[in-house]
């Protein structure tokens, strides 16, 4: 690989958190400094056609070497193979991603790199419309790394929306109360979960099942709600505000047909009536 003094994609952070005597042979400091920063990669990658897909391709080569560079470093090299996941992933080369990403899940003990690279491959699978794996993909997150809570509430969201796309929508909605009721303390995606769970029902036109939908959620983070402008607080008063259900409620509501005169007493009882 060159290491020329024109900006590459090469792993910037492989020098920056390596002690001296592990950092590999090939490439002296002064070679590493002249690699793209993390801020340059990313603009980098906004680039379209064949220049990004030539920064892309170099920065997988890159990332290739970290297992040869530090065969002993499960931590660095799992982080590698995730991020060769996620460009093979901007690249649309589907098949490439997924073993990277089943590379990144080669190291148990790096739970964290492991749930977030099985997520990916539901996303993969999903994108290839391969559904059922995605959802199977997505389950096995919850199961496998129910200790990774925020990675595991977030893939049974997305397993929801899948079993919706397969017209399941009684799966769904028992994939989305897991969620709620497994992983209480990941906020946003329990507020995520319900107002998902409340659409299910706003699109069969059952308006009073989705509104105690909104209710529960609304119940469930009372206290922050009513909180006292902490950051946490607010963060949940955000994503409650942002909450799509009730705005497809009101538009449900607003475009409900409006009785006539007629039909509004019809049956109703009059003074007549009453001799």
């Amino acid at each position: 690989m060159s290491f020329s003094a024109k900006p590459r994609l090469i792993l910037d952070f492989v020098f920056s958190v390596s002690p001296p005597a592990t950092r590999p042979k090939r490439a002296t400091e002064s070679r590493f400094r002249t690699s793209i920063s993390v801020s340059q990669q990313r603009r980098a990658i906004k680039k379209t056609g064949e220049e990004k897909k030539a920064i892309l391709e170099e920065a997988i080569a890159a990332y290739s070497k970290v297992k040869e560079w530090f065969p002993q470093d499960h931590k660095r090299s799992a982080t590698a193979s995730l991020r060769m996941g996620n460009l093979h992933r901007s690249l649309r080369e589907a098949d490439k991603a997924i073993a990277s990403y089943k590379e990144a899940m080669q190291f148990p003990e790096e739970a964290h790199i492991a749930a977030s690279a099985l997520e990916q491959i539901g996303l993969v699978q999903r994108r290839m419309n391969r559904i059922d794996d995605a959802i199977a993909s997505l389950r096995s997150v919850a199961e496998q790394y129910s200790s990774e809570s925020a990675v595991a509430a977030r893939a049974l969201v997305t397993g929801a929306k899948c079993q919706i796309q397969k017209k399941d929508v009684a799966g769904a909605r028992q994939t989305l109360r897991q969620a709620i009721e497994k992983f209480p303390e990941e906020e946003t995606a329990v507020i995520n979960a319900f107002d998902l769970l409340a659409t299910t029902f706003i699109n069969e036109k059952k308006i009073t099942e989705a509104e105690g939908v909104i209710r529960e959620c609304r119940e469930m983070f009372k206290e922050e709600m009513d909180g006292d402008g902490k950051d946490d607080d607010e963060s949940v008063k955000r994503h409650v505000d942002r909450m799509r259900a009730p705005k497809l409620i009101a538009r449900e509501k607003a475009h409900a047909p409006v009785p006539s005169a007629t039909a509004s007493t019809h049956g109703a009882g009059t003074d007549d009536d009453d001799d």
